[in-house]
């Protein structure tokens, strides 16, 4: 009896642990670069420095690029797609700003990164994961990380240079 509860135990644990592969990133989907995105909503987070972030309905590649100078309005990052096996996961999309912070003026907090959490259903999906520099203090030179996450596992680390304005 306790070497079948042991086994059973085991077979538990393979399963649980063999779910961690079911969630692929497609093979040459990842894109860094300048992105335009249409923006249909902004939704208030205490998240993100800014105190929103940005849904958009559609975006638009204007220069694949690891490079990006530093221009008021710029919008910079990643897009990738995935393919899910199992029901439903949560994506988390991390952006890791430079090491000195953001630091808004208005709130004086200083954040080092922000998130969102995306429940994706199974099959194919297109992400983007982007930072729009709208405001003078969000003007920071230096390396901006992109990250992909589903159970805590990282699956997309990206970097994407900021650089002085030319």
């Amino acid at each position: 009896m306790h070497k079948r509860t042991s086994s059973i135990a085991f077979l538990i644990s393979v399963v649980i642990f063999s779910g961690c592969s079911s969630v692929k990133v497609v093979d040459g989907s990842v894109v860094p670069g300048i992105y335009e995105m249409n923006q249909v909503q902004s939704i208030s987070s205490k998240d993100h420095v800014a105190g929103h972030y940005h849904i958009g309905d559609h975006w638009d590649l204007k220069t694949e690029t690891r490079k990006v100078p530093l221009i008021k309005g710029i919008e910079f990052g990643i897009k990738y797609e995935l393919q899910i096996k199992q029901e439903y996961v949560d994506v988390r999309q991390v952006v890791k700003y430079p090491s000195v912070g953001l630091k808004n003026p208005e709130t004086g907090k200083t954040l080092y990164s922000s998130y969102i959490i995306q429940r994706l259903s199974p099959g194919g999906h297109t992400g983007l994961s982007t930072y729009k520099l709208n405001e003078p203090w969000e003007m920071v030179s230096g390396e901006w990380i992109f990250e992909i996450i589903v159970n805590n596992e990282t699956l997309i680390k990206e970097t994407v240079v900021v650089g002085e304005a030319p």
